[in-house]
């Protein structure tokens, strides 16, 4: 059905979750974007198209602070993120 699961298991998760924790990404900061995107953009589209289907579900993405490409390592929960003139590397353009 996705996410590598039987039809069964993505029906009672689409049923009875309440949240959805997306967390999983290939990770390879010398991937260009095309290797990364199945895996990153493609797991993430199929993460949200769980939450949408039986029971809406909220989605909590987590991502790592590299993607912003260094500077600070700390960004706070409620802080706006700079402005970004250019995302760079395969892995940056993939979250």
């Amino acid at each position: 059905a996705g996410l590598g699961l039987a039809h069964e298991a993505w029906w009672q998760l689409a049923e009875h979750a309440h949240a959805i924790y997306h967390c999983g990404s290939l990770v390879h900061f010398g991937y260009a974007y095309g290797a990364l995107r199945a895996a990153n953009v493609g797991g993430t589209l199929e993460v949200l198209r769980l939450a949408v289907e039986g029971k809406p579900k909220r989605v909590h993405y987590v991502s790592s602070l590299s993607v912003f490409g260094g500077g600070s390592n700390k960004v706070g929960e409620r802080e706006p993120l700079p402005p970004l003139a250019e995302v760079h590397g395969g892995y940056s353009q993939s979250k």
